[in-house]
């Protein structure tokens, strides 16, 4: 059974809701951890948050996040490692592998790439972009956590106007054990 919480940090961060299960620790957002401490600071965080969540008998993190926002006011742009593709598709492996070291479930999100879609929380968001686009651009860092191992993919309730999820599934997605929707009540 997979019991599972939404631990991004900054923002995102569930843990941060009880203390008394943290101690009052801080989770800071992955831009943040990154900026400070690059790819090691990326991996000793995440590590340390698998065995938080762990310890509390939560086995599946909704993380890491794959995005890429160009757009640095976009809704989504604070929960992205805050740099370009090729970079974040670096980044992807480090905690996919740190996340499942503690024997917790990673799932990558939000597939096929969220970009500087709006906030779905508040409404319907698109988007409009070319599947060569998705290829060259926003799947380098679903692929590279794909080949890292990652157990599930998450997507989101955007409308993606130029193509459809399925032309990705069977070349793309093949080893991935699970897919699921982000929260459906949201907009």
């Amino acid at each position: 059974m997979l019991i599972a919480t939404n631990q991004n940090g900054g923002s995102v961060s569930r843990l941060s809701s009880n203390h008394k299960l943290t101690g009052g620790r801080n989770f800071p957002s992955p831009q943040e951890v990154y900026k400070k401490r690059r790819l090691a600071g990326i991996e000793k965080e995440d590590t340390q948050v698998a065995k938080i969540l762990r310890t509390n008998e939560t086995n599946t993190n909704s993380a890491p996040v794959a995005d890429v926002a160009k757009d640095h006011s976009s809704f989504i742009y604070d929960r992205t490692l805050g740099v370009r593709y090729t970079k974040t598709a670096h980044y992807i492996p480090v905690t996919v592998k740190a996340i499942q070291k503690e024997k917790v479930v990673s799932t990558l999100k939000l597939f096929p790439g969220y970009g500087d879609a709006g906030d779905t929380h508040t409404g319907f968001a698109e988007i409009n972009k070319s599947p060569k686009d998705y290829e060259c651009e926003d799947l380098l860092p679903f692929k590279a956590g794909i080949e890292a191992g990652a157990d599930g993919i998450m997507v989101p309730h955007i409308i993606i106007k130029t193509w459809i999820l399925s032309y990705l599934h069977p070349f793309h997605l093949q080893f991935i054990n699970f897919y699921v929707e982000d929260w459906i009540t949201m907009a």
